[in-house]
């Protein structure tokens, strides 16, 4: 891909209850949709995998919102939010709030990428905005959005490293319970970690950005792209 230079800018984002949460912002040049980062409440945005990630989807011309869901304030806390997904999926929805007011980004459509826990409240916000693209969860958990799962219509995939069977296991049972647009599984083989192997993170990022580019960027009557492929639904 051709490098593309975008200014991140750091941004406070202030949900329904008050909290301040920090993000970067990055809009390249003619971008075709705009995708929310959302990683384990463990890690923060800063975290090199995820700005890799985010660096390749804006080469591929998607603006990227990274987003640490805990604010500062809470880190030290942060075991009492890890697991509060209601309350990740209600700060997400102020955040696409946000991009819809934007002025640069209020015409993009709009994904979601969650990483690890992080997709849970990307799964449980999609069940209640119709107007989520796509979504992309890597090594994530559908299971823990429990029956709310039948409710998610974006189109979803799912992607997991090829050395965890169980997570495997999880990630294609959570399949079987999407209803409505494509869905799919995605194994990146040989991977013990999708973020720390540097080959695997990239492989994730591309796969990613073929789905989004796809859904967001107003093809998704065409074809599912064939470098997203495995398990099929």
């Amino acid at each position: 891909m051709a490098s593309i230079r975008a200014k991140s800018t750091r941004l406070v984002v202030v949900p329904a209850d008050g909290t301040q949460l920090e993000a970067d912002l990055v809009v390249p040049p003619s971008a075709i949709g705009a995708v929310i980062l959302v990683h384990d409440s463990g890690s923060d945005r800063s975290a090199p995998p995820l700005q890799r990630i985010a660096r390749l989807f804006n080469e591929a011309r998607l603006a990227t919102l990274a987003l640490d869901l805990i604010a500062p304030t809470e880190r030290a806390e942060w075991g009492m939010y890890r697991d509060n997904y209601s309350l990740h999926a209600n700060r997400l929805a102020r955040v696409f709030d946000f991009l819809g007011a934007r002025q640069d980004t209020r015409d993009l459509h709009v994904g979601l990428f969650g990483a690890g826990r992080g997709l849970v409240g990307c799964l449980l916000i999609a069940e209640r905005l119709r107007t989520i693209g796509a979504i992309v969860g890597a090594d994530g958990r559908p299971d823990l959005a429990g029956p709310n799962l039948s409710l998610v219509q974006a189109p979803t995939l799912l992607l997991v490293r090829g050395t965890d069977m169980p997570l495997i296991n999880l990630n294609e049972r959570g399949l079987t319970l999407l209803r409505g647009a494509d869905h799919r599984v995605g194994i990146v083989s040989g991977a013990t970690d999708l973020f720390t192997d540097p080959k695997a993170c990239d492989e994730t990022a591309m796969r990613a950005s073929a789905w989004f580019t796809h859904y967001l960027g107003g093809r998704a009557a065409a074809e599912t792209p064939v470098d997203v492929w495995h398990a099929p639904r």
